[in-house]
């Protein structure tokens, strides 16, 4: 009799669990955390890079000349401010090229990093007649320095920046090229005068 009764209780107890664990089996599985989208922001090849802001020091990033030998960003500093344009089409490479002469008379060297190959800017430079330096970022770690890669392709996005001669960024953007011109730009942003003008046009 107590045998009959024990088998008895661990049936129903094996058939009161068996709807449950059924129940637990064939649910669906929790809904897992929304994905965060990654933000529409220019981000560096890693977590390794400062952000780079209006103030901030530049990064005294290294090229290879294409001419030859090794330089770094605070060469070019040594003839002046920089103006830094970064992932320029042929367009905006020519319009650089357009103003080289006002750029170097209020004393601003014109600069343009091109994610290509060293043969294809050498292409680019002979075709466009540019007559500035011209850095092939084939890797994109210039690019990258300055937090000027595109979060999904990870190519060079269009940016520009304006460094002075202390290495401070003075001026910057990220996605878009301005409407103004490049000297009209430096201008501000270092309060130099332009070509005609007597005075400054910024305090900045």
């Amino acid at each position: 009799m107590t045998t009959r009764l024990i088998c008895a209780s661990l049936l129903t107890l094996s058939l009161g669990a068996g709807p449950v664990l059924a129940a637990g089996w064939n649910s669906p599985p929790p809904r897992p955390e929304a994905q965060a989208t990654l933000p529409l922001v220019p981000l560096g090849t890693s977590g390794e890079y400062a952000w780079i802001e209006v103030g901030s020091s530049a990064p005294d990033f290294s090229y290879e000349a294409l001419e030859g030998g090794s330089n770094r960003l605070h060469d070019l500093r040594a003839q002046g401010p920089v103006l830094i344009v970064i992932g320029a089409t042929n367009e905006q490479l020519a319009s650089l090229q357009r103003e080289r002469e006002e750029l170097l008379g209020m004393g601003v060297v014109p600069v343009a990093v091109v994610d290509a190959r060293a043969r294809a800017v050498r292409r680019q430079i002979g075709k466009l007649g540019l007559t500035y330096p011209v850095i092939a970022d084939t890797r994109r770690l210039i690019a990258a320095q300055f937090n000027a890669l595109e979060p999904h392709s990870r190519a060079a996005m269009p940016a520009w920046f304006v460094v002075d001669r202390q290495g401070r960024v003075r001026d910057l953007n990220r996605f878009e090229w301005p409407a103004r011109d490049w000297s009209a730009i430096a201008s501000s942003a270092l309060g130099l005068p332009r070509e005609g003008e007597s005075r400054p046009a910024s305090a900045r």
